[in-house]
């Protein structure tokens, strides 16, 4: 019998095969002002950071592409930087390109160390991240391709790692505060550099940072480093479950739609 639900979750994981419960009856009570006064402190105490150490190993980071990419994705065994895609071996590049000529080619002139940024391979800090957010409503976005405000949600996946799943890979990981190619972003290249960066990326309490930073990973993320590979419904699902089999990966697949749903 599968221990996954047909979402692709642990059964008592998924909101949808097992929502949460109801409370049947909510109790209405007389709150005095010494009890306010008591529970205002509690919540002022409570809200104050508790210094608890943050699991930057744990971070998960989110790469996007068209579905139409994963074929190819799948069947090299790895995600590839833009420089890879496009080196001289190779005849053409993603069959979707999602970013626009303007910022692939900033991309391509702006250093870390030793290496332009399109060496890297791109990721999210956020299933929430901005540019995904425009791909999601179908906004215009300077790093976007014009076309792709034609395209729908439901027609890319989310490729999901973690930092110590990258690491592990032997993975080089480069954290920029902001859009890789934007001339004041500030990149942490080296490893204890990158991990305080993180940090401070998972205490920023506006969340805003997470929305827009980005993980930078040198040359090529293999296929066997992802935790997850996120799709928008359970058809999409079996059909990438059935790429991986072709391939003989094993990946885990798991339709969440609120990930692909406009924002």
């Amino acid at each position: 019998m599968s221990d996954e639900c047909r979402h692709g979750f642990e059964p008592e994981l998924c909101a949808v095969c097992n929502p949460p419960k109801v409370p049947e009856k909510i109790v209405a009570t007389r709150v005095t002002t010494a009890t306010r006064t008591t529970q205002s402190n509690s919540v002022n105490r409570g809200s104050k950071k508790q210094g608890k150490p943050v699991r930057v190993d744990q971070q998960r980071l989110y790469h996007v592409t068209h579905t139409r990419n994963l074929p190819a994705i799948l069947a090299g065994g790895s995600i590839l930087c833009d420089d890879l895609l496009h080196d001289a071996d190779r005849t053409e590049g993603a069959e979707v390109a999602l970013s626009s000529e303007e910022n692939r080619a900033a991309r391509r002139r702006i250093m870390i160390d030793d290496a332009a940024v399109s060496a890297y391979v791109p990721f999210f800090l956020s299933p929430d991240a901005s540019v995904w957010g425009s791909i999601r409503s179908r906004e215009p976005n300077v790093r976007l391709a014009s076309d792709i405000v034609r395209t729908s949600p439901t027609d890319y996946v989310m490729l999901v790692a973690t930092v110590a799943s990258i690491r592990a890979a032997d993975g080089d990981i480069v954290i920029a505060d902001g859009d890789a190619a934007a001339g004041l972003t500030r990149f942490a290249s080296e490893p204890d550099q990158a991990d305080r960066m993180l940090a401070r990326v998972a205490l920023d309490d506006s969340g805003e940072l997470k929305l827009v930073a980005e993980a930078l990973v040198r040359g090529e993320v293999p296929v066997s480093a992802l935790s997850i590979i996120g799709v928008a419904s359970i058809k999409q699902r079996e059909r990438v479950k059935q790429q991986l089999a072709d391939v003989g990966l094993h990946t885990k697949v798991a339709a969440h739609q609120p990930w692909f749903v406009a924002q």
